[in-house]
């Protein structure tokens, strides 16, 4: 195997200026000049493990641009392309395991990291990706933690992916192009801050959430003993467009952009390669968690519920990618009431954190009332929640604790409004059993819960 590597390497190096004369696609051009910098002596160490041809896995969290919505196949993400680089590369077989969840920011895999890892009680990482930026850093800090005593020795990487319609302003009004349009021929300019891009009006930052500070994002990071990975910003919003980086909604990375994120994040990757194929220690889930959520996928099994419909919201668009349905127990809009009964595998209580789906504004949301076991109920309003208006997204609440064994929710329409109660998922953290605080993406945790 690592003869063939090498003269891999060097078919790679008497064929670089090719390439480029050819106008290869940034991943294939970074995959040759990548082997050329991999055959220098700093790799010496690692020939044993090459040759053994052990694989390496790679977890990658996020919200939709990870995921890879608004792409025609999901397997041009960023995080597939990485692994098939590294695959193409150097011949290492790559596992990625892409569980990034739209809608979603830290909170959820904060929570529920243990139920989210395919093969969680064997599986390793050499390499996690995750990319939360301003609307998701609620549960950043609880995550990072948890990432860490699971998987003490992975090489973190914290991706910060920018939007283009965040960041960009009109240079008159300053305006955003969802107010103004989405022009390419407005000479935009760009947001003085590109992390929390919504300051006030006396430019301090007040975002609402558990981070809304860059600085702060990033020092939790390498003090963890992670890395921060920034995407390229060009001098002004118009090249981005130009390049082509974002698909139609100016938020979302098109193909090219994903294949220049990846291209980035190998480049960046590469001087770490000691660390990413060193053999890796596996740490502790601690007491654990156990998640139900059905938002992606649709799969109910473990849940029973009556008053309620399991529909997808955007059955229309998803008819030809059923893959990109978002699922939702809909409760009845003629009886406003329903129930959802569950297990919990914990010998102990547990809190309890209910998501469902929230906007606040356009959607118009019915108030509800959750009581768990019959104990004394929880107001939800799901017009409420810490992101922008526009944002229709997956929020929670702490709506109790779980007893070991069977548990009930009902969940009753207090005001009736245009658009029914809908839940995705219900978590049960077992590493927050000791407080029982889930943290500041709780919606009600101000309340005492």
């Amino acid at each position: 195997v690592l003869f063939g590597l090498l003269s891999l390497m060097t078919w790679a190096s008497n064929n670089v200026s090719l390439s480029l004369l050819r106008g290869d696609t940034i991943e294939q051009r970074r995959i040759m000049t990548s082997l050329i910098e991999f055959n220098d002596p700093k790799t010496v160490e690692l020939k044993e493990e090459l040759s053994s041809g052990r694989p390496i896995n790679i977890l990658a969290l996020g919200g939709s641009v990870t995921w890879g919505a608004l792409l025609s196949d999901r397997q041009d993400a960023y995080p597939w392309l990485i692994g098939k680089a590294y695959n193409t590369n150097f011949g290492i077989p790559c596992v990625v395991d892409n569980i990034a969840m739209r809608a979603t920011g830290a909170h959820y895999p904060s929570l529920c990291l243990e139920t989210m890892i395919p093969e969680s009680a064997t599986k390793s990482y050499d390499i996690i990706l995750f990319d939360f930026v301003m609307n998701g850093t609620d549960g950043f800090p609880l995550l990072l933690k948890r990432l860490r005593q699971r998987y003490p020795d992975a090489v973190v990487v914290y991706v910060h992916i920018w939007s283009l319609v965040h960041l960009a302003r009109d240079p008159i009004t300053r305006q955003k192009p969802r107010s103004v349009g989405f022009d390419p021929t407005i000479d935009w300019i760009w947001s003085p801050d590109t992390f929390n891009p919504n300051l006030n009006v006396n430019g301090k930052i007040n975002c609402g959430r558990e981070i809304c500070d860059g600085a702060v994002m990033e020092k939790l990071v390498k003090d963890a003993g992670g890395y921060v990975y920034k995407m390229p910003l060009p001098e002004t919003p118009k090249q981005a467009i130009a390049n082509g980086w974002f698909a139609v909604d100016w938020h979302h990375l098109s193909k090219r952009g994903h294949e220049n994120l990846a291209e980035g994040v190998l480049e960046f990757l590469l001087p770490l390669r000691g660390d990413v194929f060193k053999p890796k220690t596996l740490g502790s889930f601690g007491v654990g968690d156990q998640c139900y959520n059905w938002f992606q996928d649709g799969n109910i099994t473990g849940i029973n519920y009556s008053g309620a419909n399991l529909k997808n919201l955007i059955a229309a668009q998803t008819k030809n990618q059923p893959d990109s349905a978002k699922w939702v127990l809909e409760i009845n809009s003629q009886t406003n009431n329903g129930s959802i009964t569950f297990e919990s595998m914990f010998g102990i209580p547990v809190p309890i954190g209910l998501s469902y789906m929230s906007k606040q504004e356009g959607s118009k949301y019915s108030l509800v009332e959750v009581s768990t076991n019959d104990n004394t109920p929880i107001q939800i309003d799901p017009n409420l929640n810490h992101n922008t208006v526009e944002a229709h997204i997956t929020v929670y609440s702490n709506i109790g604790w779980a007893n070991p064994e069977s548990n009930t929710l009902a969940i009753r329409t207090v005001e009736r409004r245009e658009s029914p109660f809908r839940v995705v998922g219900i978590f049960l953290c077992g590493v927050c059993a000791e407080t029982g605080d889930l943290g500041t993406g709780a919606l009600n945790r101000q309340v005492g819960l």
